[in-house]
């Protein structure tokens, strides 16, 4: 499998720096300064215009937690963008206690249909890493985005080849997490991951 660098962008002009320097992938927010929030669909239909690959943040607040109106918001927002040209969605819930929404995030899954699901940084929160990729997968997540840990990629590079050696076979494993042109190779060479995500990677 090639490397594939997938640029976090939030406005047109980010786009088009991305799709301008040929990155793999785009992911697709509004809001990076609140960790990534649900995009417009105008923008959603900019970047599909690019013809480039994009997932599309699901997310409608700055935790890892939602209410109950959050989360049919998220469904809906799920429904209203499935049938367009996307390759998938990034999304995640937590509990009230830290632990893995399983009834949610089974909904959120099955609300996806055929479209990628990708399980956010909010991996980052758990300790036991081995049982939550097990839930994920269980679930029906495709792919993980994660640090490898609380601090950024390239200080948990261990922990992430472990991740991903574990998840092989299982769930797809991107790293993230101050990740850019300049570090992603060492990150590759180190762990064996093959997909990076970042604010500035794939953007020069």
């Amino acid at each position: 499998m090639p490397l594939i660098k997938e640029a976090c962008v939030e406005n047109e002009t980010q786009i088009d720096t991305a799709v301008k320097t040929k990155a793999n992938r785009i992911e697709l927010c509004s809001r990076l300064d609140f960790g990534g929030l649900t995009p417009s669909i105008d923008l959603i239909n900019y970047v599909i215009a690019k013809k480039i690959p994009v997932v599309v943040m699901i997310r409608v607040n700055d935790k890892y937690n939602a209410t109950w109106w959050e989360y049919r918001k998220m469904l809906t927002q799920i429904r209203k963008l499935r049938n367009l040209q996307i390759e998938g969605f990034i999304f995640g819930l937590l509990d009230k206690k830290g632990f893995i929404d399983y009834k949610r995030n089974k909904k959120l899954v099955k609300t996806c249909r055929d479209k990628q699901k990708i399980f956010h940084m909010a991996f980052d929160e758990f300790a036991n890493w081995r049982e939550a990729i097990d839930k994920l997968t269980v679930i029906g997540f495709n792919r993980i985005l994660t640090k490898g840990g609380k601090d950024i990629a390239e200080k948990n590079l261990k922990q992430l080849r472990d991740i991903y050696e574990y998840a092989r076979g299982k769930l797809e494993i991107v790293a993230g997490g101050k990740v850019n042109d300049d570090n992603y190779m060492k990150i590759a060479n180190s762990t064996g991951i093959q997909q990076f995500h970042g604010r500035n990677l794939g953007m020069k």
